[in-house]
């Protein structure tokens, strides 16, 4: 299919709403000057610290916090979902969805005075692609990349990759200087373009990062603050504290403290993104010979009570759920959400027809602030499954799961586009299947979304979905809502699919 040059229009209605916004406000922000007098801070708690600056090992999730003020990218994505252009003015595919043109914008330049071009587009492409990063993914099906003249790139796939604009509106898109590249400083000193410049004198790694405007940056009324304070902190109840001293104007919070955020009457925006429940890898029994029978992956998700965990965990700030894929996308299929009603006994009677009777044994690395681990050892319990949690240091565990030590997790993931989710989650070399499974009947349901498009692809994203479901891939119970709260001062959008609203949707609040 080929698609129509995507035009500027999105990109200009943003700015000018947001100026309208700046324009109407008044009072001060987070700590920050006068807002007539063009002094606005936009102060944030964030719940990790930063991991790197290096494009090669950007992530998303927590992390983009961090980067989007200093990394502008070559596409945008709304809060809604949709892709527009940005640092590329136009973007449009071959007829077969393997070549993807971009125009790039012209005048852009990095904080280190390189102009922005189509050989940094090649450059950084490149370099996320031969990094070790979590987000290389994002360019696994990036042949080549070609310039064909200052301000186009033409960018050759081996197979159609349906989210890969998407992509390029995250990590793949991200710009930074190739002159930072190999520079060891990279990790700490980011070289972008972007909205803001961090301030290394007022930086204070795993206290305080702050930034200030980039005088340069080509679209400055979509960022209304002057500064920006990023202040990490790991425990939400000191984020919460935070925010209702006045010390941050927004923060990232869980259920455990919902009725506290409100009673401070805090803005409450959240959304359905992440899902919690069992991954289990070992789906061809290699390392847990259960694990191979699909009775015995069945009768785990029979075990779990996803609606009593929203219920008694989460607040009721969830959604029970028996699949992967974000309930607002195209992939999600409302009926699946009943494929594995709780009912333990039928679980312990899979259990026995597969040869297990009194139960068997499993090992999952335990994840520190986990609120469902002592549910989940019990429930299992209650059919014979015993858990033994394997204490990680934090900083190991993502390692340790994508190394193939453990057969199964209890963990979560965010969820916003279906083919990314199928591409991480999914298939064979994605880095979140990291036993490689595969069947040549999902590979076929993959080729089928690849090679569609409109309401042909949303049946084959569903097919995908049907089959890893009916197959108990994974045992899902729950999607949980991302809460962000805000002060009084400050608007925001929850984002599609990130655990955080993305920095362009902040503003004071009319």
């Amino acid at each position: 299919m080929k698609s129509s040059w995507k035009k500027l229009a999105g990109v200009v209605a943003v700015a000018v709403s947001a100026a309208i916004v700046l324009t109407a406000c008044g009072g001060t922000a987070g700590g920050g000057g006068d807002v007539g007098g063009g002094s606005q801070t936009l102060s944030i708690a964030t719940q990790q610290d930063v991991a790197s600056f290096d494009t090669g090992q950007l992530d998303t999730g927590l992390q983009v916090t961090y980067w989007q003020p200093v990394y502008d990218t070559l596409l945008r994505y709304t809060p809604s979902g949709e892709v527009e252009p940005n640092m590329a003015e136009e973007f449009e595919y071959n007829e077969d969805n393997t070549v993807l043109t971009l125009k790039l914008r012209e005048g852009i330049t990095f904080s280190d005075g390189t102009p922005f071009d189509a050989e940094v587009v090649k450059a950084n492409i490149e370099h996320l692609k031969a990094g070790t990063g979590v987000a290389v993914y994002m360019v696994g099906l990036v042949g080549e990349v070609v310039v064909v003249d200052d301000l186009t790139v033409e960018i050759h796939l081996t197979a159609p990759d349906p989210a890969f604009t998407y992509y390029l509106c995250l990590v793949a898109g991200a710009m930074a200087s190739p002159e930072a590249f190999g520079e060891e400083s990279f990790a700490t000193t980011p070289v972008g373009s972007g909205p803001y410049l961090l301030d290394a004198d007022a930086t204070i790694r795993g206290s305080q990062y702050t930034y200030v405007r980039n005088p340069d940056y080509w679209n400055p009324d979509a960022y209304p603050y002057d500064k920006l304070v990023l202040k990490p902190m790991e425990d939400v109840t000191a984020r919460l504290n935070a925010i209702k001293s006045g010390q941050v104007n927004a923060t990232n919070i869980d259920a455990s403290v919902l009725k506290e955020a409100e009673a401070a009457g805090l803005t409450i925006n959240d959304a359905p993104v992440q899902w919690n429940g069992l991954m289990i890898f070992d789906r061809a029994g290699a390392v847990v010979p259960a694990l191979g029978d699909l009775r015995v992956r069945q009768a785990l998700n029979h075990a779990i009570d996803g609606q009593a965990i929203v219920d008694n965990i989460y607040g009721g700030k969830g959604l029970q759920s028996q699949q992967i894929f974000n309930p607002d996308g195209p992939a999600f299929v409302k009926d699946l959400n009943q494929a594995y009603p709780y009912d333990p006994e039928l679980a312990k009677e899979l259990l026995a027809e597969a040869g297990y009777p009194d139960g068997f044994e499993i090992t999952m690395p335990e994840i520190k602030g986990d609120l469902t681990q002592p549910y989940i050892t019990q429930q299992l319990a209650d059919i014979g499954v015993t858990v033994t949690w394997d204490k990680v240091a934090s900083e190991n565990v993502v390692g340790d799961i994508l190394g193939g030590k453990y057969a199964i997790i209890s963990f979560g993931s965010s969820s916003g586009h279906p083919w990314r989710d199928i591409f991480k989650m999914v298939s064979e070399n994605g880095a979140w299947n990291p036993l490689h499974s595969t069947t040549p009947e999902l590979n076929e349901l993959f080729a089928a979304v690849q090679n569609t498009s409109g309401d042909e692809q949303v049946a084959a994203y569903q097919a995908v979905n049907e089959y890893i479901t009916e197959n108990a891939w994974f045992g899902v119970w729950l999607f949980t809502s991302a809460i962000q709260v805000t002060d009084a001062r400050t608007s925001t959008q929850p984002q599609l699919g990130s655990l955080v609203p993305y920095l362009s949707s902040y503003a004071p609040a009319e």
